[in-house]
């Protein structure tokens, strides 16, 4: 299946937690329509972040939605979503992932 074309956020949009290897963000921080739908024929969503250092562009899909560990399902319960990366990417980028958050 062939991804849809996504216009890549700029790292500047996250932090970085080098301890935990991972990117975090609030949904509010991102751009209009970051996160959009991966491929024309699923419904999967992600986006795409580009290295402002290399230029380097890794799709991430959502893997995971983080909800509030009382694990009611009620509504305002959401935290976030976890993205992990999908497609040819170098190992070193294999176990990174990102957090975003609920505002």
């Amino acid at each position: 299946m062939r991804p849809n074309n996504l216009d890549p956020v700029n790292m500047s949009h996250f932090t970085y937690l080098r301890e935990k290897n991972l990117l975090v963000t609030e949904i509010s921080d991102l751009p209009k329509g970051a996160i959009a739908r991966l491929y024309p024929d699923a419904c999967d969503v992600g986006l795409a972040v580009r290295s402002p250092r290399s230029g380097q562009v890794v799709t991430f899909a959502q893997a995971r939605v983080l909800r509030h560990p009382s694990g009611h399902v009620e509504e305002g319960d959401l935290i976030g979503w976890v993205f992990e990366p999908v497609g040819r990417i170098p190992a070193h980028i294999a176990a990174l992932r990102i957090h975003v958050f609920n505002d």
